[in-house]
């Protein structure tokens, strides 16, 4: 466990460290990708994969 804490610790300097200090622009509309990839009827869907989801596609989830 010591171990992995150590590589927990290194990883999260690195990443602070290294991470832009700003984001990369992206392509126009880029941010509108999901709108319509979603085509399951929100009555029909799993919630427990909804719940995996949420974090990516949670706007289009109807959760964010």
């Amino acid at each position: 466990m010591n171990e992995n804490r150590g590589k927990a610790q290194r990883l999260f300097a690195r990443l602070a460290r290294e991470f832009p200090r700003r984001a990369h622009p992206v392509p126009l509309g880029s941010h509108r990708a999901l709108d319509g990839a979603v085509i399951t009827h929100p009555d029909a869907r799993d919630p427990a994969l909804v719940a995996k989801l949420r974090t990516v596609a949670g706007r289009v989830l109807g959760g964010g």
